[in-house]
């Protein structure tokens, strides 16, 4: 299987021009009923809290619950002094709420629980403005997590852990020997020789200069069958199956491939029937049995086990650099036909293609039963997992770069669906910064203060140019870890304590069911409207920010142009947002139009 994305469907626009005396006909007809359906609010709108509303009493009754997150991010806001709050009794409030960090902490050191305490280690830094626990650091509890994996066998999530931070530097001998092993046993060259570099071994890794056997790297791959029983098509029962690829990551048998290939596995609104099996390279007829272990739908990948043990695996590596016109080839299951290997190039990188991160543009002949396949450099490299491709488009298909992949695949191992934190909001890239277009409602930005129109500056302590850079930052923090942010308004730079919260798995879903839609076409349409009309079933409004590359600047629409909203719809089956308008555009002169815009809810600009 291989996820097609028409561009039709991501923005599709229909335009026709119309007689200005039949458009108030039209117009006339149609308003009543869109008062009842089109026009109405598709959530309940939660307004931003006044800064009077968070009180003494609010941040007390978090801490007694045992949330100093909470807590110490509203203690944050009435530090802003728009509020008379003694200076006294804010300090106590912190105070309070920062030794509930500490008693967490030690509890999760107790228990431990390295990554947890890795959170709150970060979080008490930034309250504390220095290192409260003599004996840690971040890069300690880092090694401690990595070593507690590699003490039970957990070789590829330790490595992985450990490279992903870079935190080799502080380790004791033995542990450079003992990680420096697994290293060398798995295939991470550049861990090995970094390991090295802190002792007197030579640690010039050449089986790490030396690309693999085609034929080797194919013995790596699997098909991947999900059965899926009889579907019934007008009385007549025809199989359903999904075929993917996949490929080994660990010799314990451990295998990732793309979530929308297993999806009806772990889906808990799928209520059909579904199995899942894997075929090794070179085992025409065997099916084995195969489970999946971990899944991430906003980076659509998934880890599977099976009960054999790998000749191959592909280690992940994080130091790749790859540039347009690099050589590559990808092995895979086109139509269930298995160890095919084909080769491309890499058409371009950075495409703003998932919900979370980028994507890997290469002309790889690949169809259907590749996704999930690895992407392979010239040094037999493992570059990425090819995900889609564009069905109008011959040679234009997608791959998840690999260094995305290693910051969830150790989440991955821990089980079920990866939880990633967010800050909640949408933003876009424009020549003022990175500004914000929608809040979420009852979500950390709108209880910090953040509102739409502000400029996102930095994030704890990077400086934020691009949605990218922020994700990846988010992305290599729990839930529930306190940040700190700047951001500017009208000018006035402004800077908070944010508590991160669980990113939900369907952003857009949650935001249509908490706002009202005109406060979320920003995030869908690339632009802001203003209510015109003075009475509220008058549903007349005028563009008042357009964001450069949405769909409203390609569709030409511009600042001032009014229009009519004459209806709004969502699709939730195929995920994308309808909206009817009748417009003046001013640069055609002011002649009517009616319009429909369509976008997918699965949008990328959400942190």
């Amino acid at each position: 299987m291989m996820r097609k994305y028409a561009s039709s469907l991501i923005c599709r626009i229909v335009e026709r021009p119309m007689d200005l005396r039949r458009a108030k006909v039209y117009i006339f007809c149609i308003i009543v009923p869109l008062l009842l359906s089109g026009c109405s609010s598709t959530g309940q709108y939660v307004a931003t809290p006044a800064l009077t509303e968070v009180t003494v009493d609010q941040i007390e009754e978090d801490i007694q619950s045992g949330d100093p997150f909470r807590a110490l991010q509203h203690i944050s806001l009435l530090e802003k002094g728009e509020v008379p709050v003694p200076a006294s009794t804010l300090e106590a409030l912190q105070e309070d709420a920062a030794q509930i960090l500490v008693s967490l902490f030690e509890d999760a050191i107790s228990n431990k629980d390295f990554r947890t305490a890795r959170s709150l280690f970060l979080s008490s830094r930034l309250v504390f403005g220095k290192n409260q626990y003599a004996e840690w650091t971040a890069e300690k509890l880092i090694q401690a997590e990595a070593k507690q994996l590699l003490a039970r066998g957990e070789a590829v999530p330790a490595l992985i852990t450990l490279a992903n931070a870079g935190a080799i530097a502080g380790l004791d001998s033995g542990d450079v020997e003992l990680f420096q092993t697994a290293a060398g046993e798995l295939g991470y060259g550049s861990l090995f020789v970094a390991l090295s570099n802190l002792t007197e071994s030579s640690g010039e890794a050449d089986y790490a200069l030396s690309p693999p056997k085609t034929s080797s790297m194919v013995s790596g791959t699997v098909t991947i069958l999900v059965n899926k029983g009889i579907r019934l098509e007008r009385g007549v029962g025809y199989p359903d199956s999904v075929i993917g690829s996949g490929f080994f990551i660990d010799p314990r048998g451990y295998i990732l491939t793309n979530y929308h290939v297993i999806e009806s596995e772990v889906n808990p609104e799928y209520e059909g029937f579904s199995r899942l099996y894997i075929r090794p390279a070179g085992s025409e007829h065997d099916r084995i049995p195969a489970r999946v272990v971990g899944w991430d739908s906003a980076l659509d990948v998934a880890l599977l086990k099976t009960e054999i043990r790998a000749d191959f695996h592909f280690p992940i590596v994080l130091d790749i650099s790859y540039s347009p016109g690099d050589r590559i080839m990808a092995i895979g299951s086109p139509g269930g036909l298995h160890n095919t290997v084909t080769s491309g190039i890499v058409s371009a990188v950075g495409r703003r293609f998932l919900p979370l991160g980028n994507a890997v543009q290469v002309d790889v002949p690949v169809n259907p039963g590749n996704s999930g396949g690895p992407l392979i450099d010239e040094y037999g490299r493992l570059i990425g997992i090819v995900f889609a491709g564009i069905e109008q488009f011959e040679g234009i298909n997608f791959a998840i770069p690999a260094d995305w992949i290693a910051e969830v695949v150790p989440e991955l191992y821990l089980g079920g669906m990866v939880d990633h934190s967010w800050l909640g909001l949408a933003a876009e890239e424009t020549r003022r910064g990175l500004e914000v277009s929608f809040v979420m409602p009852d979500e950390p930005a709108y209880h910090a203060g953040i509102m739409a129109g502000d400029l996102i500056t930095v994030v704890n302590g990077d400086a934020s140019q691009t949605i990218e850079e922020i994700q990846r930052t988010l992305l290599q923090l729990e839930a529930n870890t306190l940040v700190s942010v700047r951001w500017t308004r009208d000018g006035e730079p402004s800077e908070g304590i944010v508590s991160l919260g669980s990113r939900p798995e369907f952003p857009m879903d949650v935001a249509l069911k908490r706002d009202i839609y005109t406060r979320i076409i920003p995030v869908l349409f690339g632009m802001t409207v203003e209510k015109t009309g003075n009475y509220f079933w008058d549903s007349s409004y005028v563009v008042s920010r357009i964001f450069p590359g949405g769909l409203a600047d390609e569709t030409g629409l511009s600042v001032n142009d009014p229009l009519k909203i004459m209806q709004w719809d969502v699709d939730e089956e195929n995920r994308v947002a309808y909206m009817q308008i009748v417009i003046k555009k001013r640069k055609a002169g002011f002649i009517e139009r009616a319009i429909q815009l369509v976008a997918h809810l699965d949008v990328n600009n959400f942190l």
